[in-house]
């Protein structure tokens, strides 16, 4: 019976695992699908000349709209007759063969591009796009909203249309302009916080910031910022009469703008040479002063971005309340003009829209603060990375210190003084992990989300969910228009009130799961910041005697120990909104298809019987093909966007380097350990173990070296043979010594007296329990 039960939780975990194993898999697959649009951006080329069509449409729709508003024909038939006419075509045609070709160009080209041209079209056009899409959005959100408001109110405000929606929509022109521009700063900021970390990650060893001065033969480039003969991570280079700055940690290469005079008194000034010096405070400032250029520190990219975030956070948060008032008129008003609703159901539906919007303002405002507080976790990120590289380089030298032991007679007055290295080692790494402890619960502070944040959250994936069911009602709206059937009041209410459903669940889905988070943090950080404790442990405990603590600490324990410790876990993060943002433009397609097929075959309209121009059965025909084009390319668009794109802000603060994870397997005899190799990738050299010895009696406080020295010579005297090392280990552990002599380090690794050697080593991780405090 036993052995049934124990092959049945065989099964059943097996099960699990190939469940969890085919998962991770399709997870894989669907991003590097991703992956391959986006590097790829053929599909943002065909959406960027899709895109124009719909624009070109839109923008000629809206100037009928607002300019033929006192007319009483229809617009739609007003611009027909205006396009069969040879200057409407002429027009048209112009307008729409213009905003393609730049929408095409720029969603192909990058604003990294190194040519001008390119450049400039890819910066140009998200501005010049925000102003279109602000005037119409402005625009319709007030004709629903005033539509609505004559309908429940019985008066006609039809004469408001115009002037309050020209109004707004000019007003969201210059919002969504300042806005994008802000966002680019933003943006270039957390790119240049990410490039730290990256650089950061990679130092073999952190060294204090300084820039140098040198001249060399050949002209730098980013090629070849690591094979420069500098110790420090940026310098001023002098070549061919060109001054150069470069800067490692945030992957600067750049000409500064100088005249050969200048470049020669300047150059004549410093006196640079060929072997790089550091430069002081004062010839930094003859630099500023005759170029204009600034060196740069992390400090001062970090008092830049505060003062940025101080002088924006409050007009970001008013930019977005007015978008989430615009935006949430035009997304979440218009669904009452689609149907005669009854005057109850019409008042209830209204209400509920009413709140969508509020909603809609809410969750703006927050996504606003929410890319504020990313910038400063980007931040807080670089310093964490950075404290963690000063404790690996002090854990580093606090073991050498320990661990290798002197073997002669001449050497006792080396390892006696050594003692006081070590001692202030062991302190100097003791405090280093404090202030490691606490910028990790800075992080974790700053990566969680308060309950408040988490309802605001929940909120914005259900106004998702509700933008993904609006557009399945807006497509079926279109085809009910074209074959001329009014939609049914039920399908309206159906998708009013699935969307309550959604803000309502998916607000009670975060909180939920945010407070078992807040529930299982510290209990996570306690059992991942152990194993980091405990080797604080041993190194303290090292110079106390404990030679079987001392036997435990090894190079892959000490990296994996400070790995651990730089694991954060942040509030759970779900993708639903990213998935509901591909529906959305799913559907989306089927009404911007066939409008731009009405818009491409204008002429081929027929009158019907009321007097109204409508499509023709091969024009239906190809609305149906070019809905489904539409509809495909925008969907996979916004699957590259969202899930191919790189994300800012998101680098990993750890390495999942080979042969370092706490379960790796030792290393077979006769294999050569990578880790003997580690060059770059850690600071943490191999170390040899010392054999242990017999424990000892507690010992005495440490007498002067004078008393040592007096007791070494009267013993060596008194025993008429050279003193042993057995002999000068006991003697100087009966004055407290621990035995060691400090091995010191360089940016390239330890110096080692002997060849390293390797032994599998035992774990760190302690068993389980509270651990009440460093000791």
């Amino acid at each position: 019976m036993k052995g049934d039960t124990t092959s049945s939780s065989s099964q059943r975990d097996a099960s699990v695992s190939k469940s969890q194993s085919a998962s991770d898999n399709n997870t894989l697959l669907y991003k590097e699908f991703a992956q391959f649009l986006h590097k790829n951006a053929y599909i943002y080329a065909l959406y960027g000349a899709l895109d124009g069509l719909s624009l070109s449409y839109s923008m000629i729709k809206y100037s009928f709209d607002v300019l033929c508003a006192d007319n009483a024909a229809s617009t739609s038939d007003l611009m027909h007759d205006w396009m069969c006419t040879p200057g409407g075509a002429l027009i048209a045609a112009t307008e729409a063969v213009t905003i393609i070709g730049f929408s095409l160009l720029a969603n192909k080209f990058s604003d990294e591009d190194p040519n001008a041209f390119k450049r400039y079209i890819a910066t140009l056009w998200p501005y010049f796009r925000d102003a279109m899409k602000g005037l119409k959005n402005g625009y319709k959100g007030v004709r629903s909203t005033m539509i609505a408001a004559s309908l429940l109110s019985g008066q006609s405000m039809a004469f408001m249309i115009i002037p309050v929606g020209v109004l707004l929509g000019g007003l969201s022109v210059l919002n969504r302009l300042w806005y994008r521009r802000m966002i680019s700063q933003r943006k270039a900021m957390m790119d240049i916080n990410d490039t730290l970390l990256k650089n950061i990650k990679l130092q073999a060893r952190w060294e204090p910031e300084g820039c140098q001065i040198l001249v060399v033969d050949k002209p730098p480039n980013k090629d070849s910022l690591k094979n420069l003969p500098i110790k420090k991570n940026a310098a001023y280079i002098f070549c061919d009469q060109k001054l150069f700055y470069i800067n490692k940690l945030f992957d600067q290469c750049i000409e500064i703008n100088l005249t050969t005079e200048q470049c020669l008194a300047l150059e004549a000034r410093l006196n640079p040479q060929a072997e790089a010096r550091l430069l002081s405070e004062e010839e930094l400032k003859i630099i500023s002063q005759a170029s204009n250029h600034q060196h740069v520190t992390i400090e001062s990219a970090f008092n830049e971005q505060n003062q940025f975030l101080k002088s924006i956070c409050y007009k970001g948060l008013a930019s977005q309340f007015y978008s989430g008032v615009v935006d949430g008129l035009y997304l979440y008003m218009g669904v009452l003009g689609l149907s005669v609703l009854a005057p109850q159901l019409f008042i209830a539906m209204a209400v509920i829209c009413v709140v969508f919007t509020i909603a809609c303002i809410f969750t703006r405002m927050y996504e606003e603060y929410d890319y504020q507080q990313k910038l400063k976790q980007s931040q807080a990120k670089v310093e964490f990375a950075i404290c963690a590289k000063e404790l690996e380089a002090l854990c580093t030298d606090a073991i050498n210190a320990i661990f290798v032991q002197t073997g002669s007679r001449e050497a006792l007055d080396a390892s006696m003084s050594d003692f006081h290295t070590q001692t202030s080692l062991v302190e100097e790494f003791e405090a280093k992990y404090d202030k490691f402890i606490e910028r990790r619960e800075e992080l974790s502070k700053q990566l969680a989300l308060s309950m408040k944040s988490a309802a605001l959250a929940g909120l914005r994936h259900g106004l998702a969910a509700y933008s993904a069911i609006a557009s399945v009602l807006f497509a079926a709206a279109t085809i009910y228009a074209i074959v001329a059937v009014a939609v049914p009041p039920l399908l309206i209410l159906s998708a009013v009130l699935s969307g309550v459903v959604c803000l309502i669940g998916f607000t009670s889905f975060y909180l939920y799961k945010n407070y078992r988070h807040h529930k299982d943090r510290q209990k996570n950080l306690e059992e991942k910041v152990s194993t980091l404790e405990k080797l604080t442990n041993h190194i303290k405990s090292a110079k106390k005697n404990a030679q079987y603590d001392i036997d435990q600490l090894k190079f892959s324990n000490a990296k994996q120990a400070i790995s651990d410790g730089m694991a954060v876990d942040p509030s759970p993060q779900y993708y639903f909104q990213e998935w509901f943002e591909v529906l959305r433009s799913l559907f989306s397609g089927v009404a911007k298809g066939q409008k731009s097929i009405d818009f491409t075959l204008n002429p081929l309209q027929e009158m019907d019987d009321q007097g109204h121009y409508q499509e023709t059965p091969v024009m239906l025909g190809l609305a149906a093909g070019s809905a489904g084009i539409f509809s495909v390319v925008l969907a996979l668009r916004a699957f590259a966007k969202f899930f191919g794109k790189p994300k800012l802000g998101e680098v990993s603060l750890i390495d999942n380097g080979k042969n370092t994870h706490k379960d790796a397997p030792p290393v077979a005899s006769g294999t050569e350990d990578p880790e003997s190799h580690m060059g770059a990738h850690s600071s943490i050299q191999p170390i040899e173990p010392v054999e242990p010895v017999e424990p000892v009696e507690p010992v005495e406080p440490v007498e002067p070296v004078s008393t040592v020295q007096a007791e070494e010579m009267e013993f060596s005297q008194g025993d008429q043979r050279p003193l042993r090392q057995d002999d000068r280990t006991s003697l100087l552990q009966k004055h407290g010594f621990f035995m060691g002599r400090l091995t010191r380090t360089t940016s390239e690794g330890a110096v080692g007296n002997k060849p390293p050697s390797f032994e599998p080593s035992r774990s760190l991780t302690p068993e389980p329990r509270i651990t009440p405090g460093l000791g």
